[in-house]
């Protein structure tokens, strides 16, 4: 009963850059709402109105409401570039923990930052995003928190070129055309917060952009989004982040690990990965593709599902569609185009068949599934509600519930087939998910394999996501991402695409072998990412950057 007061926090996700008006209503109370914890409207027993400029991206969004003895109405209202004044509804509000952070984002339709920006947006994650046609640039801007003075070192692993600046201060010269390099640099820091200004630009082919850091008595690592800032100028009582010290970044060597709290069963020692292990003789079945839009061709094909008949379904990333291929690896239809609209696909990542035969499809951009028939009709389009952050991965189980690797969101999400939310494991203080999953696959005893990219790590989890044991694969970026598969005997199927090549572990992760090499001949690969295995144990893996798939002869 009134008087009462209450608070919602969340994200609120801006759509694109430009101007938005705000109108908050209050009737009966007061109200007042904050964008990263800044106050944008205030209103008392009344209407207030404010105007933003305001780049595309997530804020982090705060509401309160303090009522009078008769409250009456609260109403929080925008408009903007594209569309007019309405309330502030579902589709724009989240639950994303971190919304306030990252850096903003200035996307150019040349190799050189020049010229008006094609698009302007936040990121919390400093990757070779990919929403402009190649030749592209992205210059990236705001503040960089130092929790402590001292000596830090910066570095970039990226293809094609990068370069960091620090305070004005050219600290990481990695610039030029060149395939994945690493090169770093070092400052001495202040405590407190200082600017940053990140470039990467893009030729054509493949794609890398990482941003690592040591600070002072740390380890080497990806700067965690929580040190970076969105900011032209820091707000007074911005409080500076605690330092959380990192752990020199994954090797092959042991990873150490705790036991789970009883009654959970005890997580086994992580398996070590040997950086070369026996090579597996699979015959080589077939392979299909070469660059380009046309039948037969592919650009940037990245997820690949085998139905019961042995048909393959390709998630065709870049040009925007889905291709369905037979038993022999021969075009059978194409469906899909660019956009947002139904059976339309800004960037199809992945792609599984459920028991009736019917494809589902994951969008990585759009951050939402559809279903089609096998002869690619659209049946349902869902899971935008599930505020999901450039999603990479998706799995299925014997049941037809859909597995997410929400690779932003730092989750693995279980959804019903109906789009229902059933589970959630990790998050971004959790032991799962940090490493940034790309994709999950379940094993017939409905066993969960979840891989990171970014960490190399593969979980091995029991149905109720309880960790029975992890281990090392191999590192790489979240768009040419580690994939995983099970077979029909429950073998574990790893692309490792920096290295070329497919690891395969027994169910309980002791390594089997590995089949595939770098290059462009018969059973190689540029970069393996997708990877499925059918019913009769044919292994089909996906080369994002040969443009190609490839069908493998069964292990099992």
């Amino acid at each position: 009963a009134p008087p009462f007061a209450a608070s919602w926090e969340g994200a609120l996700l801006v759509p694109r850059y430009g101007q938005y008006h705000f109108e908050l209503t209050a009737e009966g109370g007061h109200a007042r709402v904050l964008l990263d914890g800044q106050s944008l409207v205030e209103a008392d027993d009344g209407q207030a109105q404010a105007q933003r400029t305001l780049a595309g991206g997530f804020y982090g969004f705060e509401a309160e409401f303090i009522s009078g003895d008769a409250p009456q109405r609260l109403r929080l209202a925008w408009s903007g570039p594209d569309f007019g004044l309405q309330a502030v509804g579902a589709g724009a509000l989240y639950t994303l923990p971190g919304a306030a952070n990252g850096l903003v984002g200035y996307y150019y339709s040349n190799p050189n930052w020049s010229g008006t920006p094609a698009l302007i947006q936040r990121d919390l994650f400093i990757l070779p995003n990919n929403p402009l046609r190649e030749p592209f640039s992205i210059l990236w801007t705001g503040k960089i928190a130092a929790p402590r003075a001292g000596h830090y070192r910066f570095g970039t692993r990226s293809d094609d070129g990068s370069l960091v600046y620090v305070d004005g201060q050219l600290v990481v010269d990695n610039g030029g055309e060149h395939g994945s390099e690493y090169r770093e640099g070092s400052i001495q820091l202040t405590e407190g917060f200082h600017g940053i200004e990140v470039r990467y630009f893009q030729m054509g082919g493949s794609r890398e952009m990482q941003l690592w850091w040591a600070p002072p008595g740390g380890g080497q690592e990806i700067i965690p989004s929580q040190y970076l800032f969105p900011l032209e100028e820091v707000p007074e009582g911005l409080e500076l982040p605690e330092l959380v010290v990192a752990p020199p970044v994954p090797t092959l060597e042991k990873i150490p690990v705790e036991q789970e709290i009883a009654p959970a069963p005890v997580e086994q020692p992580a398996v070590s990965l040997a950086p070369d292990l026996s090579v597996l003789e699979l015959p080589l079945l077939w392979q299909m593709g070469r660059c380009g839009s046309g039948k037969a061709e592919f650009q940037m094909p990245r997820g690949v599902a085998v139905d019961a008949e042995g048909n393959v379904y390709v998630a065709d990333a870049d040009n925007h569609r889905v291709v369905k291929l037979n038993a022999d690896g021969e075009p059978l239809l194409t469906w899909g185009k660019e956009g947002e609209g139904d059976g339309q696909f800004i960037e199809p990542f992945d792609v599984v068949v459920d028991s009736l035969g019917n494809v589902v499809v994951l969008d990585a951009v759009a951050q939402r599934l559809q279903r089609f028939t096998p002869e690619g009709k659209l049946m349902a389009a869902f899971g935008r509600a599930m505020a999901f952050y450039r999603p990479r991965g998706l799995g299925t189980d014997a049941q037809d519930n859909l597995y997410i690797a929400d690779t932003g969101g730092v989750r693995l999400i279980k959804l019903s087939p109906d789009g229902v939310r059933l589970m959630q494991v990790g998050g971004p203080e959790e032991r799962i998910g940090p490493g940034q999953p790309t994709d999950v696959a379940i094993s017939p005893a409905g066993e969960i394999y979840l891989v990171e990219a970014m960490s190399g790590t593969l979980w091995w989890l029991d149905a109720a996501g309880t960790v029975l044991g992890r281990w090392q694969v191999a590192q790489a970026n979240t768009l040419d991402s580690p994939h995983v598969a099970v077979g029909p005997k429950g073998r574990v199927y790893v692309t490792d695409p920096e290295g070329g090549r497919v690891l395969v572990f027994t169910a309980d992760g002791q390594p089997l072998g590995q089949f595939g090499s770098l290059g462009d001949g018969s059973g190689q690969f540029r970069k393996p990412v997708g990877i499925a295995v059918g019913a009769d144990g044919k292994v089909v893996v996906s080369d994002s950057h040969g443009c190609r798939v490839v069908a493998f002869g069964t292990l099992e």
